[in-house]
């Protein structure tokens, strides 16, 4: 049985002892702002500024007020002053907050040559060995059917020849087993993890 009104005696169709124009009748004013149960102190004030925010949830106004508030010595990093430090590269002495290097010069010095994570001793700088003509890298080629060993994209679509790509990355070891072919993008992104691309490419390598 629905319920009705406990006032004017009309039907309601949800849980409540009174109709919302007997409810607005009965209270009145009674239960709005301060007398209202959910009041919680009205809307907050922006931290910086002192305006009403729209959110209760929000601490500040608009994005300009936050940006103001969280710069400088405000800012939840902010430190009181600038560690010293040495740049490992040029010895210079300077200020920074988390820098290693003084500028991004020594920044991109310190990952060439011997330098790099990838650094295999020179691998890189070595010639290629006469046995690593057209005609060997054809074979290879050949052999993987003209498909990138990687993407699988063939030969064809590419604007050029697949590059073939020395496993171990030892450009005097052109022995079959340690070639195999790759288009230009994927033979990019061989400079780095060469860990994990000698194993996977060892187990792509058919003869």
């Amino acid at each position: 049985m629905k319920p009705k009104c406990s006032d004017c005696g009309k039907t309601i169709t949800y849980d409540s002892q009174r109709c919302r124009s007997c409810h607005s009748v009965h209270f009145g004013k009674s239960q709005v702002g301060e007398n209202n149960p959910h009041y919680k102190h009205g809307k907050p004030k922006c931290l910086q500024c002192g305006k009403t925010v729209k959110q209760y949830r929000n601490k500040f106004c608009s994005r300009k007020c936050s940006g103001m508030a969280e710069s400088g010595k405000k800012h939840h990093n902010w430190q009181d002053k600038l560690k010293e430090k040495v740049c490992p590269i040029c010895g210079s002495i300077f200020k920074t907050y988390t820098n290693d290097y003084c500028s991004d010069e020594c920044g991109r010095k310190s990952r060439v040559g011997d330098r790099s994570p990838n650094w295999m001793g020179g691998l890189s700088y070595q010639d290629y060995n006469v046995e690593f003509n057209s005609q060997l890298r054809q074979k290879v080629r050949d052999r993987d059917n003209h498909k990138c060993q990687v993407c699988g994209v063939p030969e064809v679509e590419c604007l050029e020849r697949l590059s073939v790509h020395h496993i171990d990355y030892n450009k005097k070891n052109s022995i079959m087993d340690n070639l195999i072919s790759v288009c230009h993008d994927c033979h990019i992104k061989t400079n780095t993890k060469r860990e994990y691309w000698k194993q996977y490419f060892q187990s792509k390598v058919v003869l």
